[in-house]
C-alpha cells in the first residue's frame, strides 16, 4: 500500500509540465476580458465579469484567493477606462468599482481611474468620498497597494497619483482656503513617519488635466499649501531634498518654493543639490534670484558653486573664488563655515597649491582644530588631489568623523592606495556602528553604497562571478536608488573594466539615464570605446518596446558630448560626422538639446576648424552649416563668443544672427 508521501514522491517528475501549462482561474479570466475589450459590449462584460467574480467567491477553498491575486489588475483598469467613454454603458466607473471592492480585487490602479474620472467632470467632493473608501480599501487589503506589484502595474505609483488627485479635488471645492493641515486631516498623512504628500505629482496633474483660469487658480492654490507645508516642518523638508536624487524633481521643487518668503537655509539647501546635480550655472542662478537675502550660508555656496562652473584653467577657477571670497565674505568677517567653504571651492577647482597656502598662512590654529573647517580640509585633500596617499592623511583623521563626505573620500582612498581589505572593513564598521544616541547614528549615503560597491568588487577573489547589487544588499526595483548607486559607481571606477562587468547585471529595466551613464563611460574612462557606446545605444533602442520611455537626451547627449570631445583631443574632424548623426537624430525625435550640448558642439566645431583652418569636406561642411543655423535660432543661448570669434578667424560663414 503506498503511502501519502510515495504518492507524492511519483507525481514530483511531472509537475514542471503541469506547472508550464497551467493559468490560474482569475488570471484566465484577465486574459479573456483583455481580449474581448477591444469589440464587446460594456454592460455584458460587466455582468459576465460580476458572474464569474461571484463563482470564484462561492467555489474557492480559500477566502483569501481574489483579495491576493493580481491577474486581472491591468484588464481591469483597461475595463474601467472603456466604460468611463462608452457612451452606450449603462454603468459607470464608480458602479464597477463598487463591484471589485466588494469582491476584494479591486487595487490602487482601478481607484485612479475613478478618481480622475470623477475629478475631471468636476466631482470634487466625490473624489474625497471615494478617497475614503479607497482608505477603507487598503485598510482591509494591504495587497490593494502593495509594493509587490511596483513592476507589473505600477501600484505604488498609482497610490501616490491617488494622494494626489484628492489634494487637487480639495483644491477644487467651492470657496476653499488651502489648509495644510486639514488636507493631511482628510488623506490622513502621518508627517511623524516620513510620510508627504506628493507635489511635484500634483503641480504634473494641474498642468496635464487643466487649462485656463482653473488650471492657475488650482496653481497658486497648490503653491500656497506647498509654502505652508514647507514652513510647518523645515527639517522634514530639508530631508526630503536629501533624499531628492533626479534634478528634474529638484527642479520642480525649488519652482515651488521660490518667490515670496523663503529661507536662507532652504536656498543654501537647494544650492548644494544642484552642485551634487551638476548644475553649477543653475546654482548660481538660484543665489542670483535671492541675493537680496544678503545670507552667508548663500555666498559659501557660490563660493564652491563658482569652483566648478567650466573653466579652461584652474587659474580662472581661483580668479573666481577669490573674487567672491574678497568682495562677499571676508569684508563681512569669515565664519568657519566660510573658510570650510573657502578649503571645499580650491580642492574642487584643483588650485591645491593656493588651498594650502590658506590653510598655512590664513587659518588661526583654533579653526583648524575645529571639525567644521578640519573635515573639509581634509576631504579636499583625499578626495580632489590624486597625489595624497591615505598613509599621509591617516593620522591627521579626527576619532570621531561627523562628515559623511569625509568618510566616503577615506574609504575611497583606501581602495585607490589597494589598503588591506581588513583595514578597509574595520574603519567602515567603526564609521557606521550602531550609536546609543540616534540622533548621532551616522548612516551611508548613496555615495558610501557606490564606494563600498567598488571595494566589493576591488576585494572580490571572483570577479567573474561577482554580483554587484547584491553586494550592497540593493534590489533593481528601487529604480531611483539604484541608478544612482550606478551613476556614482562609475564616476569612482579607475577603468572600464568594472563599468563592463557590472552592465550586463543591471541593463534591464531599461532607463535612459542608466543607460546615458553607461555610454559616457565609454568616452571618459580608460579603455572605453565609442564603438561599445553605440552598441550599447543600439541595444537601448532594439531593446525598447512601444510601452517603454521615448528616447531622451539622457540617452543621447552623452554620445554628441563624447564625439564632440574625441574630434577634439583626436584632432580628428571626421568625428564630426558622428555628431552629426546623433544631432539629427535629436532632431527627428523632436528633443531639444541642452544649452550645454550646444556649447560643446560650438566649442568642437571652433577647435577643429582652428586647426584645419576652416576646412571641411562636404559632408561636414553641411553640418557645420546646419547647426550654426540651428543655433542661430535659439531663444535666450548666449554663444561662447571666443569660439564664435575662432570660427570667424578660420573663415567659417557665421551669420548675422550670430553675435
Amino acid at each position: 500500500m503506498l503511502s501519502r508521501r510515495s504518492i507524492c514522491r511519483l507525481r514530483l517528475p511531472l509537475l514542471p509540465r503541469y506547472q508550464s501549462t497551467y493559468v490560474h482561474p482569475v488570471s484566465k479570466l484577465g486574459q479573456e476580458l483583455s481580449e474581448q475589450l477591444a469589440s464587446g459590449d460594456t454592460n455584458e462584460l460587466y455582468s459576465s465579469l460580476k458572474d464569474h467574480l461571484e463563482k470564484f467567491s462561492n467555489e474557492m477553498t480559500d477566502p483569501t484567493t481574489l483579495q491576493r491575486s493580481f491577474g486581472l489588475n491591468a484588464p481591469l483598469v483597461q475595463f474601467l477606462k472603456k466604460s468611463a467613454t462608452d457612451k452606450e454603458s449603462h454603468v459607470d466607473p464608480y458602479q464597477i468599482l463598487n463591484t471589485l471592492c466588494d469582491y476584494k480585487v479591486a487595487r490602487s490602479p482601478h481607484f485612479e481611474v475613478v478618481l480622475r474620472h470623477l475629478l475631471l467632470h468636476g466631482s470634487p467632493q466625490d473624489v474625497i468620498a471615494l478617497w475614503v473608501k479607497y482608505l477603507e480599501t487598503i485598510a482591509e487589503n494591504p495587497n490593494a497597494v502593495s509594493r509587490s506589484f511596483n513592476n507589473r502595474n505600477g501600484n505604488n505609483d498609482s497610490h501616490q497619483t491617488n494622494v494626489a488627485l484628492t489634494s487637487i479635488a480639495y483644491l477644487m471645492l467651492p470657496e476653499v482656503k488651502p489648509d495644510f493641515q486639514m488636507l493631511c486631516q482628510i488623506l490622513q498623512v502621518d508627517q511623524s513617519s516620513g510620510q508627504r504628500i506628493p507635489f511635484n505629482k500634483i503641480k504634473f496633474l494641474i498642468n496635464s488635466l487643466f487649462k485656463g483660469e482653473r488650471k492657475e487658480q488650482l496653481t497658486e492654490n497648490s503653491k500656497s499649501l506647498f509654502h505652508q507645508y514647507v514652513n510647518s516642518d523645515k527639517e522634514s523638508f530639508l530631508r526630503q531634498l536629501d533624499g531628492t536624487l533626479q534634478f528634474h524633481h529638484l527642479q520642480d521643487l525649488y519652482n515651488q518654493y521660490r518667490g515670496g518668503s523663503v529661507d536662507p537655509e532652504i536656498i543654501a539647501k537647494f544650492m548644494e543639490k544642484f552642485l551634487l546635480c551638476n548644475n553649477p550655472a543653475g546654482a548660481v542662478k538660484i543665489f542670483n534670484e535671492n541675493k537680496a537675502l544678503d545670507s552667508s550660508s548663500l555666498k559659501n555656496m557660490l563660493l564652491i558653486a563658482v569652483a566648478t562652473l567650466p573653466a579652461n584653467t584652474r587659474n580662472v577657477r581661483l580668479d573666481r573664488i577669490l573674487a567672491i571670497w574678497n568682495s562677499l565674505i571676508k569684508p563681512a568677517g569669515p565664519s568657519a563655515s566660510s573658510y570650510a567653504s573657502l578649503v571645499q571651492a580650491l580642492g574642487v577647482s584643483k588650485n591645491f597649491g593656493a588651498l594650502q597656502n590658506i590653510w598655512d598662512e590664513e587659518i588661526s590654529e583654533d579653526l583648524k582644530k575645529d571639525p567644521v573647517v578640519l573635515e573639509p580640509y581634509l576631504t579636499a585633500i583625499l578626495k580632489d588631489n590624486d597625489k595624497a596617499k591615505f598613509d599621509e592623511i591617516a593620522g591627521k583623521l579626527p576619532a570621531d568623523i561627523t562628515s559623511i563626505d569625509l568618510i566616503n573620500a577615506v574609504l575611497s582612498k583606501m581602495v585607490k592606495d589597494n589598503v588591506s581589505n581588513e583595514k578597509f572593513n574595520s574603519f567602515f564598521t567603526a564609521q557606521f556602528a550602531k550609536r546609543e544616541d540616534s540622533g548621532l547614528q551616522k548612516r551611508p549615503n548613496i555615495e558610501t553604497l557606490a564606494v563600498r560597491m567598488w571595494a566589493n568588487y576591488h576585494y572580490a577573489a571572483d570577479k567573474e562571478s561577482f554580483d554587484f547589487l547584491k553586494s550592497v544588499f540593493q534590489s533593481k526595483k528601487n529604480v531611483l536608488k539604484v541608478n544612482a548607486i550606478i551613476e556614482n559607481f562609475i564616476r569612482l571606477a579607475p577603468s572600464i573594466d568594472p563599468v563592463h562587468k557590472l552592465f550586463p547585471q543591471v541593463k534591464e529595466p531599461l532607463d535612459t539615464r542608466k543607460y546615458g551613464a553607461f555610454i559616457n563611460a565609454e568616452f571618459t574612462k580608460p579603455g572605453g570605446s565609442y564603438e561599445r557606446a553605440e552598441q550599447i545605444f543600439k541595444n537601448f533602442l532594439e531593446d525598447s518596446t512601444p510601452h517603454s520611455k521615448k528616447i531622451d537626451r539622457f540617452v543621447l547627449e552623452p554620445l554628441i558630448c563624447g564625439f564632440s570631445e574625441l574630434a577634439i583631443t583626436e584632432r580628428d574632424p571626421s568625428f564630426l560626422l558622428k555628431v552629426s548623426t546623433y544631432y539629427t537624430f535629436a532632431s527627428k525625435v523632436n528633443l531639444e538639446l541642452t544649452y550645454q550640448t550646444v556649447a560643446r558642439i560650438l566649442h568642437s566645431l571652433a577647435l577643429v576648424a582652428k586647426e584645419n583652418s576652416g576646412k571641411f569636406n562636404t559632408l561636414q561642411q553641411q553640418f557645420v552649416d546646419l547647426f550654426l543655423k540651428d543655433m542661430g535660432s535659439m531663444k535666450n543661448f548666449s554663444p561662447n563668443t571666443r569660439d564664435v570669434e575662432t570660427l570667424r578667424k578660420a573663415n567659417v560663414k557665421i551669420g548675422e544672427e550670430i553675435s
